[in-house]
């Protein structure tokens, strides 16, 4: 699910009916533009290396400078 790909939800009980309905509505808002959604998606990612978060962070945001996308763009999505 897209929350899942976004946030660390490992070992915390949530309604799931509740999880699913919050990810497919995020994920219709989604588009081709680097945005929030795929900022949280990338953090993770990056984590998932072994990344400490701040690093992971500061990778993103340097990523997605090249697209001419920044952090108050990213923070409008």
């Amino acid at each position: 699910m897209l929350l899942d790909q976004m946030f660390e939800l490992e070992g915390i009980e949530l309604d799931q009916l509740s999880i699913k309905f919050l990810s497919d509505g995020l994920g219709t808002q989604t588009g081709d533009k680097f945005d929030y959604i795929k900022f949280r998606k990338a953090i993770k990612a990056l984590k998932a290396m072994n990344m400490d978060h701040h690093t992971a962070v500061q990778s993103t945001l340097a990523t997605a400078q090249t697209m001419s996308v920044n952090a108050l763009d990213i923070n409008k999505s």
